[in-house]
């Protein structure tokens, strides 16, 4: 009604006097009004015009008759009117006839008799009607969104979203709460999704996040003194997209100092009382309570919608009298009892079985009764056990109960889903109904099985529940957290904690959680250290605006309730705001600015090489460090020497011991100007590269031997990784003098390094050797551990040899200049060294983002130095390395070494090879999903088509074979593989199908 009065005030000045079309009453009748707005609708009977007036308010009808007073020039100009022109319409408002009244629209008991039509601009054809119901997709609508947004619902849903967001503000300030602004450039901060990234103009190379929440600020405004603060803020988060999450969304945020639990759940349970009977949603306070542990047992959700019954019901205890097997050995066996679904018919129930598998069930036992009693475990059931099982299950004569048993937590998670499907499918769950909920007494820690230890729930600086603390490192998976969530329906609405404030409970929360002093300082060492100078004990909550009007408006999507969502690729639908570049690495360039340069890696001492990849934005996984403007660009310092070069005196990474030979390897920044000054030559240098890496880095390195060392190029390309390249730089060595004491240089990625590399282990019985790889592939595999080879025409790396070098030098500030694809060839192989060795590595990867390459290439390094110092010439524990290249070999010798990188290759040749781990009952499918998935969030090309037979052929000739028997590696977990050494035809074939090589 506030809306309707503020709109019933005539809008004056300039050339238009105008009234809201959509509050014409009767009271208005006689009077002369002008109207302003677009037609919904002409409808043209001769001497008499019908318009319908549509503006942001509702429609009214225009009424253009000659009877009454209308021109030609009137009447015509309203034969002109067509759907969504523009127009300014002024008359006298009349009352319509009673047979004439239109009571399904609020202006239907008025009309306005048109006296005056100005067209303001005309309009052609939408793409779809402007309509409440509309049959257009959704992704038409997005894409012409301001015509969408004409629509009455959607237009009547922001309407919505301005009042719920004025009366928040209202209620905030008369509960004294100070609305306070954040910053949207700062660091990362300890949330649970991957961050958006701005790059800095002045800090090159280096990126801002976008908040996920301002957690950090708002405490530090705790500790400033401002004691109450709120905020209706704009955060980011790069997640999954769904009909109930953006990339960009809008959240109350509240922070509060000296209060409680009870003083949130009150001032929530204020507002809600407030703006929810705006949207006509009743709230009866105080909102109910539930336990987390009650919620999970009970519904299988911390959200759950108690509309609606089906609760889960333990039959742990009775099901152990049953002799049926999976019941037995169970550590969790419950039900939930369909209301009349004995009905369901036997094809509808093993649709239901199958999603219960999807979820993650093992398989689904469904009991009737009715008069069949029939189960799909009969034959382990008698009638006594029937019966003890219906009356645990407290089922009706007509229903039907559902069974799952497993793991607690899979238990939950499938039943818990399966009751709201089927309830929503049977039509279970009442409309009309609203039922709050406050779930309370979180776990302060979740256990993860992958890598066997502890996170937080929430973040770490959620409290533990008082009395509970003392059980921080004695009992961690028992402690309470001091934290809350509010549920609407089954929809998380927001949630909160009171946070730690005492620096000892803080360090203990961090032991507990397995965060170093030093990791602490890093990445919290702003919070910690504003907590030094007196943080008042304080909490707060973040209630998600949008969903809040989602809910309000009965919208089925988020997408409702914004003027300009993201569609379901994250993408504008209007202004496009997205826009993919080739390989999906973003190449920052501006049109109008054709001299700014493109945005490449920082080069300097100030922090590692971050990876940007995604769209024009970049994603970076969890939060690191620090707050304060002078540093909020994302990156961390890690100086190398001064300047970003290298001492000459700098000491290796680290050292590969080898039976045959000892060499160092370095990794850093500003090496590649260092060689000369690092390995030193006894006689001649040559440098050995391509044509295109010469000029970009061979003639530098060579710059750096005294005297310069001379250059020999190469061709480049797998296709040219032969014997006859090999033998061309054999015979440039020798045409210019090479002697015994002369040292190879080898300049580039993985094929250079092979190729060139063998040549000089050839020639004149080996010279001394030394590696600077290009490439991130090169960088973390080729290079280390003094294994060299080229391509014979019946596969890979047949002829080679084993020759370590001098000394390997990785300069990772060269990375920065790869090619899209080439960078992620690299990635493929870090992530195998991941599997096969580091979890810490996996994780770095595991998730398509901005990662530290430093760290990276680090890691990397350390798992194969560690494999090839035990083990040389591959007799065995060597032989891990080749995870994913025996099929992926194939991949490529089938290909005859063109269409896919090496790494690509060995990407798809990874998830083969989990197939046939998890087939043979090597690997757990849910590890197998794990490294899929990480696999495939970096998008390699997809493969071409194939023939598996010529795959299955070059498997043959793979090096790593024994006899007759074809080798491949498996992994067991991540971090953990091992070799088999009797894998089968119809095995390989296998893997290949599940890659779509069939």
């Amino acid at each position: 009604m506030e809306e309707l009065r503020r709109l019933q005030r005539p809008v004056s000045g300039g050339v238009v006097n105008r009234t809201f079309a959509g509050t014409l009453r009767k009271d208005h009748v006689g009077q002369s009004v002008t109207l302003a707005g677009w037609v919904q609708k002409q409808r043209d009977f001769g001497d008499l015009v019908f318009i319908d007036l549509r503006d942001r308010s509702g429609v009214c009808q225009i009424v253009v008759d000659r009877k009454r007073g209308a021109d030609d020039r009137l009447l015509s100009t309203a034969k002109e009117l067509r759907s969504e022109y523009v127009v300014r319409i002024a008359g006298e408002v009349i009352e319509r006839a009673a047979d004439a009244r239109n009571p399904k629209i609020p202006t239907g008991d008025v009309e306005l008799l048109a006296r005056q039509i100005e067209l303001y601009n005309a309009a052609d054809t939408p793409p779809f009607a402007i309509e409440d119901e509309v049959t257009a997709a959704e992704e038409l609508r997005l894409k012409y969104r301001y015509l969408d947004l004409r629509r009455p619902p959607l237009a009547q849903n922001l309407m919505l979203r301005d009042r719920i967001a004025f009366g928040v503000r209202d209620y905030m300030h008369r509960q004294g709460f100070v609305e306070i602004e954040t910053p949207m450039l700062t660091k990362s901060t300890p949330e649970g999704a991957r961050d958006y990234l701005v790059p800095s103009r002045v800090h090159k190379g280096t990126f801002y996040a976008l908040p996920q929440s301002p957690q950090i600020f708002k405490q530090l405004l705790m500790v400033s003194g401002f004691e109450r603060y709120y905020q209706i803020v704009r955060c980011f988060r790069d997640e999954d997209l769904r009909a109930d999450r953006q990339p960009e969304f809008t959240q109350i945020d509240i922070e509060a100092s000296f209060i409680d639990e009870e003083f949130v759940y009150s001032l929530i349970e204020g507002m809600f009382a407030q703006i929810f009977p705006l949207a006509g949603i009743p709230v009866t306070t105080p909102i109910p309570r539930m336990t987390w542990q009650a919620a999970m047992d009970r519904y299988g959700i911390d959200r759950p919608d108690t509309r609606f019954g089906m609760e889960l019901i333990d039959i742990t205890r009775v099901s152990q009298a049953i002799e049926f097997p999976a019941f037995r050995t169970a550590q969790s066996v419950r039900g939930i009892v369909v209301p009349g679904g004995a009905a369901l018919s036997r094809k509808r129930i093993d649709e239901i079985t199958e999603e219960a598998k999807k979820l993650g069930a093992s398989g689904l036992v469904w009991m009737k009764f009715d008069a069949q009693r029939g189960s799909s475990i009969k034959k382990f059931l008698n009638d006594a056990s029937f019966d003890s099982l219906r009356q645990a299950l407290r089922g009706g004569e007509s229903d039907m109960a559902l069974i799952v048993a497993g793991k607690q937590t899979t238990v939950w998670d499938v039943l818990g889903q399966l009751r709201v499907r089927i309830a929503r499918e049977l039509k279970l769950i009442p409309a009309d109904r609203w039922n709050f909920l406050w779930v309370v007494d979180f776990p302060l820690f979740e256990w993860d099985e992958q890598s066997q230890r502890y996170f937080a729930r929430h973040h770490p600086f959620t409290s533990p529940a008082p009395g509970s603390a003392d059980r921080l490192e004695s009992d961690p998976g028992s402690v309470l957290a001091r934290a809350y969530d509010v549920v609407l329906n089954g929809t998380e609405l927001g949630g909160g904690s009171i946070r730690i404030n005492r620096s000892d409970v803080q360090s203990r929360m961090f032991r507990a959680l397995g965060i170093g002093e030093e990791e602490a300082r890093e990445r919290f060492g702003f919070l910690l250290e504003a907590f030094r100078y007196g943080a008042p004990p304080h909490g707060g909550i973040a209630l998600g605006f949008d969903r809040i009007i989602m809910l309000m408006a009965r919208a089925d999507s988020l997408r409702d309730v914004i003027a300009f969502p993201k569609t379901a690729r994250a993408q504008g639908g209007s202004a496009r705001a997205v826009r993919i570049s080739s390989g999906g690495i973003p190449l920052w360039r501006t049109a109008a600015r054709r001299n700014r340069p493109r945005l490449r890696p920082h080069h300097h001492a100030h922090g590692p090489r971050r990876l940007a990849a995604g769209c024009d934005r970049v994603s970076q996984d969890r939060a690191r460090s620090g707050s304060d403007d002078r540093r909020a660009v994302a990156c961390r310092h890690q100086a190398v020497g001064r300047a970003g070069h290298c001492p000459e005196t700098m000491k290796p990474f680290i050292v590969i011991k080898q039976a045959s030979a000892s060499y160092p390897v370095f990794v850093g920044r500003g090496l590649l100007d260092r060689v000369g000054s690092l390995v030193g030559a006894h006689g001649r240098a040559f440098v050995i590269t391509t044509d295109t890496l010469r000029s970009r880095f061979g003639d530098r390195v060579a710059a750096s031997f005294k005297p310069s060392a001379e250059v020999i190029t190469m061709p480049e390309g797998e296709a040219h990784k032969t014997l006859e390249t090999a033998n061309g730089i054999v015979t440039q060595l020798l045409e210019r003098g090479a002697k015994r004491d002369a040292l190879a240089v080898v300049v580039g990625g993985g094929m250079v390094g092979d190729t060139a590399g063998f040549a000089a282990s050839i020639f004149l019985r080996g010279v001394d050797l030394v590696h600077v790889p290009t490439t991130l592939l090169a960088q973390v595999d080729s290079s280390i551990g003094g294994k060299l080879a080229v391509n014979h025409p019946k596969g890979k790396n047949l002829i080679g040899s084993f020759f370590p070098p001098r000394a390997v030098i990785s300069d990772t500030a060269l990375l920065g200049s790869l090619p899209p694809r080439e960078l992620l060839s690299g990635i493929y192989e870090a992530l195998k060294g991941g599997v096969i060795g580091d979890r810490s590595l996996f994780t770095l990867l595991e998730r398509r983002g901005e990662i530290d390459l430093d760290a990276a290439v680090r890691k990397a390094v350390r798992v194969k130095a560690k494999i090839v110092s035990a083990d040389e010439k591959e007799a065995d524990l060597r032989r891990l390395l080749n995870y994913g290249h025996t099929i992926g070999h194939g991949i490529e010798s089938a290909l005859r070494y063109e269409r896919l990188t090496h790494g690509e290759a060995v990407a798809w040749g990874m998830i083969a090879a989990n197939a046939i781990a998890v087939r043979r009952g090597i690997l757990p499918a849910a590890v197998q999903r794990r490294i899929d998935a990480a696999i495939l969030d970096w998008r390699p090309s997809p493969l071409p088509s194939l023939d598996p037979q010529d795959v299955i052929a070059a498997t043959e000739h793979d090096k790593k074979n024994t006899g007759t028997k074809r080798v491949m590696i498996f992994p067991r977990a991540v971090g953990t593989c091992e070799v088999v050494s009797d894998v089968k035809e119809s095995e390989i074939r296998y893997g290949l199908a599940a890659i779509g090589i069939s």
